[in-house]
């Protein structure tokens, strides 16, 4: 995020091509999850529209304070503590 931001943020094309690899993961990782979760369920959807933007940036803190962790793990702890919010 830092990189996309150095180079204009999410809403360039530059920008974009740093993160299009990520975004593209957290939409597969939203709809296996959705897929499999009971009842009818989006585990993005409390963060609003375009997700996989919001994840990156929701994520972000979580990542900076994990450097030794990967991408997919984040992405998990948030999914976690927003599925526990859910229910």
């Amino acid at each position: 995020m830092a990189i996309a931001r150095q180079k204009g943020g999410l809403q360039t094309p530059d920008g974009v091509r740093e993160t299009y690899g990520y975004a593209m993961y957290v939409l597969g990782f939203q709809t296996g999850f959705n897929s499999e979760a009971e009842g009818v369920f989006d585990i993005f959807s409390a963060l609003g529209s375009v997700p996989s933007d919001k994840v990156l940036y929701a994520i972000e803190p979580w990542c900076a304070s994990h450097p030794d962790k990967k991408f997919s793990q984040a992405v998990l702890a948030l999914a976690g503590t927003l599925r526990a919010n859910h229910d």
